[in-house]
């Protein structure tokens, strides 16, 4: 008896390495999109036919870009807080399992980007996890004046990256969100300029920073001839207040900052602060 029991654990047991090890995901996506042009992601899983279990694939979505389901083989999709969840109750019985959804972003955006995820699943009473490469891909400006090549773009953006740009977004009482943007490490008597695009569902209002202009038809704001003096930090804000006030939602907001230097347009993301 004894023997028969031991031998059921190790068949488990072995079932579970065999599992992990010939359990694989991975990405599949363009790695150079052309700007305002939406993009399809592929998400590939090679998995044992008897594995049946419950399957959950998180992944953290840049700011700025949207998602929608379109082939998902039985599992449950969602998004919240720029985390998107893929969800098997039980994976279906087939050794090649895809599912694939839809980019779209906000206009304006360019740069290089990546994403990664993880897919942790059961086999029995133990947990499997199996974590996906990082895939980087580009969107590329409309303006190629502005940066002829992206591969220099990159090189100027890790020369620069001790420049940092924040956004904040605090909520006030009125439901209405007061955006900070702190920029540290410009470069002394370098101007730059700060662009936030606003999602659809709020308005913008200027606080009392100089030379501010609102394009309200377009969801922009931006920061004219910001100067730094001696290094030192760089404090902008300007309010958001939601057009439907019975609503709670989060701002959603992409933004750069971009300066001249050594004759070329450096573009800096603005990074979201919890």
């Amino acid at each position: 008896m004894r023997f028969f029991i031991l031998s059921i654990v190790l068949f488990f047991n072995l079932q579970l390495s065999s599992a992990q090890n010939t359990l694989t995901a991975e990405l599949s996506l363009p790695s150079q999109i052309k700007n305002n042009k939406n993009f399809t992601v592929i998400l590939t899983i090679i998995k044992p036919e008897n594995l049946h279990s419950f399957a959950v694939f998180t992944q953290k979505i840049p700011n700025g870009f949207f998602v929608n389901p379109e082939i998902l083989n039985g599992a449950k999709f969602s998004v919240k807080d720029n985390l998107l969840t893929i969800k098997w109750l039980r994976f279906p019985g087939k050794k090649l399992l895809t599912v694939s959804y839809t980019f779209s972003y906000l206009k304006g955006i360019s740069g290089i980007f990546s994403l990664s995820g993880n897919l942790n699943y059961l086999i029995g009473n133990k947990k499997g996890e199996y974590k996906l490469n990082k895939y980087r891909f580009s969107i590329i400006p409309e303006n190629l004046k502005t940066v002829e090549n992206l591969n220099n773009y990159s090189v100027n953006y890790e020369t620069f990256q001790n420049v940092k740009c924040f956004r904040k977004i605090i909520p006030q009482p009125d439901k209405s969100y007061l955006t900070e943007i702190k920029i540290i490490n410009l470069p002394k008597k370098t101007q730059c300029i700060i662009v936030e695009e606003i999602s659809s569902d709020f308005k913008i209002q200027s606080s009392r920073s100089v030379n501010v202009k609102i394009a309200e038809n377009k969801r922009l704001i931006q920061f004219n001839k910001v100067t730094s003096v001696n290094n030192k930090s760089i404090l902008l804000s300007y309010l958001l207040i939601p057009k439907q006030r019975n609503e709670t939602k989060t701002p959603v907001i992409f933004g750069k900052m971009s300066f001249i230097k050594n004759d070329q347009i450096i573009n800096i993301p603005i990074e979201n602060l919890p």
